[in-house]
């Protein structure tokens, strides 16, 4: 019997009304289903009067605000008659993903309907849909819908939940008793297939330093097979007919990997040898701070790339590394290094054990250059020799290269900021953050900052000491 956990799923508000009155529709179908919509809905989601910030940051799906854009209203076929579908914007997007579709997620915005109709009694209803596409969808390049279907009411009640497969049959969710299981089976191929499903979701939008991951529990159903009843109503078929459209939402590839180094240094301190402990003398010592951003200027924690490719990395995290400089009245000796996990993680994997890299082909965005001491000079250099250790672990929400490369240098109190940004099934620091927290960093008389594209290569090589 083949199953699979369905883990992770998705949220819908919707607005049906009991005590709407009869209308009649007019030829303009659209505006009807606004002037319907504002006179016995008027809003999307619950209203908490004082509370939204505390509720809109545990559960942003349903709090935070969203509203339907009838500018892009579109009419189409729904139970035996016409209907208005409406996208729905949030004021704050983020990403829902599901199991069912792996490491793919979905823009909120992009699958999120306001669904406006008529019951079998010719009544006005409004309702909210979601669309979360399964793999098959994904595979079956978008000409079909596949995956869950999740219908609630203006106030974020469940409606209904509709299975749809690709060969256009459609199975429709029963509640069951145990509303509180975190773990429940989706049977493939039975009559009923118990299932719990789960809203996830972390916000992807640049300028929204608020955001958070978070996960909640809808509720367990068991799916039927969908049986229409006596008259015209919704089904399962309605439902998937006006939502896919023949196309349906773009994916977005979320399950990032952080890969393993290209030229992994052996030994740090014989990489490190060159440098001098001459304190009190004309030896100059400087570290520079090299961030190279997902998306320069921004503190987005990632950046798509190919969100379609499977062989290659299709999400862009960002790199931090250091630049070791000393300058002697003979020569300038220089070394690039960088933390890295030996083997490859992601955000489902996300340690490994630590590795430091040879960095000198690295690029960066923005740039902190601190002149210092020789004492705090090899305070940061011990620091980064720990990391030649088997135990030392590389973590991605703990100890991941930003991490490590802002603990160096803390270590000798330099005060660096260390931002924490949001991904997918994790939390940390990065690239992105940094490199604005760089860029708006008070500057000290030891400190200077570069805003432009550069390379850096490694240089010098040991002397005799005299």
């Amino acid at each position: 019997m083949a199953s699979l956990i369905l883990a992770d799923a998705v949220w819908l508000t919707s607005c049906q009304k009991k005590n709407a009155e009869n209308e009649t529709l007019p030829l303009n179908l659209i505006s009807e289903a606004k002037v319907h919509f504002e006179r016995n809905d008027k809003q999307l989601g619950p209203a908490f009067t004082g509370k939204s910030n505390a509720h809109e940051l545990s559960n942003p799906r349903k709090y935070s605000r969203h509203w339907p854009r009838w500018q892009e209203a579109i009419v189409t076929e729904f139970m035996q008659g016409q209907a208005v579908m409406v996208p729905i914007e949030y004021s704050k997007p983020f990403l829902l993903t599901t199991t069912l579709s792996k490491n793919y997620s979905y823009p909120i915005n992009a699958i999120s309907k306001l669904l406006v109709y008529r019951d079998k009694k010719g009544i006005l209803q409004s309702q909210v849909i979601t669309y979360l596409p399964d793999s098959v969808f994904l595979k079956s390049g978008r000409n079909s819908f596949s995956g869950i279907i999740v219908v609630e009411d203006c106030d974020g009640i469940l409606i209904n939940m509709y299975l749809a497969h690709k060969d256009g049959t459609i199975k429709k969710a029963r509640a069951i008793a145990d509303k509180a299981s975190s773990e429940v089976l989706l049977r493939i191929g039975e009559s009923a297939a118990p299932v719990c499903l789960y809203t996830q979701g972390y916000n992807y939008s640049a300028d929204d330093p608020e955001g958070v991951y978070w996960s909640e529990l809808i509720g367990c159903s068991t799916y039927y097979p969908e049986s229409p009843g006596p008259g015209p109503q919704p089904s399962g078929f309605d439902y998937s007919a006006v939502g896919s459209g023949g196309v349906g939402p773009s994916p977005v590839y979320t399950n990032f990997v952080v890969y393993s180094p290209t030229n992994p240094i052996g030994n740090i301190k014989d990489y490190f040898k060159c440098f001098i402990n001459k304190p009190g003398s004309d030896y100059q010592y400087q570290i520079a701070l090299c961030v190279s951003q997902p998306e320069p200027g921004y503190r987005t924690a990632w950046e798509t790339i190919n969100p379609f490719s499977n062989d290659n990395n299709p999400i862009y995290v960002g790199h931090t590394y250091l630049i070791i400089t000393q300058v002697t009245p003979a020569q300038t000796i220089i070394r690039n290094v960088g933390f890295y996990p030996l083997n490859g993680v992601s955000p489902y994997s996300p340690s490994d054990q630590g590795v430091l890299n040879n960095d000198q082909n690295g690029s960066y965005d923005i740039k902190l250059t601190i002149r210092m001491t020789s004492s705090q000079f090899f305070t940061v250099l011990n620091y980064i020799n720990q990391a030649n250790s088997s135990i030392f672990q590389y973590n991605l929400n703990t100890n991941n290269c930003t991490t490590f490369a802002i603990n160096a240098l803390n270590s000798a109190g330099f005060g660096i900021p260390a931002t924490r940004g949001t991904w997918h099934n994790g939390q940390g620091c990065n690239p992105g953050d940094l490199g604005e927290d760089i860029r708006s960093l008070p500057l000290t008389e030891n400190m200077s900052r570069t805003t432009t594209y550069g390379t850096h290569l490694n240089k010098g090589s040991c002397l005799p000491i005299e």
